[in-house]
């Protein structure tokens, strides 16, 4: 932790990301997701004292020459780079702990992803956005222990995942409950799963339009239960409930296999 110094008080103040509360972390992720262009001198006061957690009072009498100015911007200077780590294993809200889902949505199976996508969709709809799908992403990918853990820890079928097996109607119930959940904590896993999100899209663009310059094949987000039910029609994996379960990437990456095989028989000279 850095601790600053200022007319006879101390500060601490976490080094990087890694040192962050939940709380923290959420608070500053925003300054993480600001253009360069846009990080006026304001703004970088504000992250300063919301780094050092000063109180307003307080900062109003704070009074820095340019070299300490200076000094003190080098030691937040990692809030303007994004996080690339889970920001925190689990969490506790009206007494339910949640667990927060592995990085690259490597515990994630291929049917709770894909809720979460769609949901995705909806919550980032340019002209009419549904801002109740915030909380069902969270509620779909963060979910309390499963009541039978240590058997299935036991079990042949254990995967690492702790949680509990989607349930779309309990995604839907404890989406209301998170509701007030802190916002720094929404904002720190929100975040978290929309740099997820992008670079699982980018693994498997071919199967969602080819690049960010195409029309995507499934624009809203419905079409990805297709996939999952023509990986079951093709007998991968078994029947949709069983492909529903296998990890997220497993699924995912039988259905690119599938495109850029057929890509390359249906465009050989491509392939030369």
């Amino acid at each position: 932790m850095n601790v600053i110094s200022y007319r006879k008080k101390s500060y601490s103040a976490p080094e990087g990301w890694h040192e962050c509360t939940p709380a923290q972390r959420g608070s500053l992720i925003a300054f993480a997701r600001l253009p360069e262009a846009d990080r006026t001198d304001d703004i970088v006061q504000m992250a300063a004292q919301i780094w050092l957690q000063v109180p307003d009072r307080e900062w109003q009498r704070w009074r820095l020459d340019a070299h300490q100015w200076a000094t003190l911007q080098a030691g937040f200077a990692w809030i303007w780079e994004p996080p690339t780590t889970r920001p925190f294993e689990s969490f506790v809200h009206e007494g339910d702990t949640y667990h927060v889902f592995d990085e690259d949505f490597s515990d994630t199976k291929a049917l709770d992803l894909t809720m979460a996508l769609m949901e995705y969709m909806a919550f980032a709809q340019p002209t009419v956005p549904d801002l109740s799908a915030y909380g069902r992403i969270l509620a779909t990918l963060c979910r309390p222990a499963r009541v039978d853990l240590e058997h299935f820890r036991r079990s042949d079928d254990w995967d690492g995942d702790v949680r509990e097996p989607y349930n779309e109607l309990r995604a839907v119930d404890r989406a209301r409950k998170l509701v007030s959940l802190p916002e720094p904590i929404k904002l720190a896993l929100f975040d978290y799963f929309e740099r997820s999100a992008h670079q699982f899209l980018l693994h498997y663009e071919r199967l969602f339009g080819g690049s960010s310059t195409e029309e995507p094949r499934y624009p809203d987000g419905r079409g990805w239960l297709m996939l999952l039910k023509n990986v079951a029609k093709d007998g991968h994996f078994g029947d949709f409930d069983r492909v529903g379960r296998q990890p997220a990437h497993l699924v995912y990456a039988a259905l690119l296999d599938d495109v850029l095989t057929n890509d390359e028989i249906t465009n050989p000279t491509d392939h030369e």
